[in-house]
């Protein structure tokens, strides 16, 4: 039983059990209701985007929130007024 455990541990991964973000990292990724979002569907050659932008008002910011890899070509987008 010893040897399974001794198996474990060396293939156990790396990674911390639990993610210490910085304030700031954390501050990044939060969505204000203040925040206005722009989502856009961009479709070159090779690949296809879905891109979510955020405008901060306070501060004229505009930056990609997320950037989503499509497997086909975007149809369409449709409004959603509320979720």
């Amino acid at each position: 039983m010893e040897a399974n455990d001794e198996d474990e541990e060396n293939n156990r991964d790396n990674y911390p059990e639990a993610y210490s973000d910085s304030e700031e990292e954390k501050e990044d990724f939060t969505i204000r209701k203040t925040d206005s979002i722009i989502v856009t569907a961009t479709a070159d050659n090779d690949h296809s985007n879905l891109e979510v932008y955020i405008y901060e008002h306070e501060k004229s910011n505009l930056f990609v929130h997320h950037e989503i890899i499509l497997g086909a070509y975007p149809l369409c987008l449709e409004w959603l007024p509320e979720w």
